[in-house]
């Protein structure tokens, strides 16, 4: 919470913490119901911006498109969004490395600053001007528990004809790196049923991420912007051969 209100000082702004939540969709739903302003930041509670002047460029994001994410891809394969594959798959995020002695910036590509068309969207941070929110909503039905409910949500979005975009601008850390246990796996059955008319039918591309580490979150907030993100956006997609 703390890092939300650095990100969003001098700003008017409410603080809508959820901590009963039965399923993220339905705390999200609760969310939306109480929030007053004209957008919303959805936000895993491991979540938190990290890059400067957060809330302006958000805002100004906010301004052209309709729903945007730190992550996502251009194809519906799946409900994984990274499974669409290079060079479909975009965005950036910092996490903490698995053996938990520094933090790795994973890149899976943003060759501009802001990418449209996405199909899917990563849930750890979600943001939408509120009346998108509001008239697409989280399907708390389905998914009452916490997988899915953003691939569902961002696919729909798109479908209704809202514009969904993942930006790189914005850099956000996340306390979490997924897991794709048999819960999830149930989820994606669901998602999959509910979705199947949405889908992409095409063959997923190979999978690849740039990883860089850096000794803690706040060395990777001073080295990390938009320039090097799209340096390792267009490394990673050099045809096999030109790649070192």
């Amino acid at each position: 919470m703390l890092r939300y209100r650095a990100a969003f000082a001098g700003e008017p702004f409410e603080l809508i913490v959820i901590d009963d939540a039965k399923s993220l969709a339905e705390g999200y739903n609760r969310g939306i119901a109480r929030a007053h302003g004209a957008n919303i930041v959805f936000s895993h509670d491991d979540a938190f911006p990290i890059s400067g002047a957060f809330a302006d460029r958000l805002a100004a994001h906010l301004d052209s498109v309709d729903v945007v994410g730190i992550a996502g891809a251009t194809l519906a394969l799946s409900g994984f969004w990274g499974y669409a594959g290079q060079p479909h798959t975009h965005g950036h995020v910092v996490t903490p490395a698995p053996d938990g002695s520094h933090v790795d910036l994973l890149v899976w590509g943003a060759a501009s600053r802001r990418v449209d068309g996405i199909k899917l969207l990563d849930g750890c941070m979600i943001a939408t001007r509120r009346h998108v929110a509001a008239a697409v909503g989280f399907d708390a039905e389905r998914f009452d528990g916490f997988h899915l409910y953003d691939a569902d949500f961002s696919l729909r979005a798109g479908a209704a004809g809202y514009a969904v975009s993942v930006v790189s601008d914005l850099t956000v850390y996340h306390g979490s790196t997924g897991d794709f246990d048999a819960n999830w796996h149930r989820y994606h059955e669901i998602f999959l049923a509910a979705n199947a008319a949405r889908l992409d039918r095409v063959a997923p591309k190979p999978r690849r991420v740039a990883r860089v580490p850096f000794a803690d979150i706040s060395a990777a907030a001073k080295e990390i912007d938009e320039r090097r993100v799209t340096e390792l956006t267009l490394r990673l997609r050099e045809p096999e051969a030109q790649r070192p």
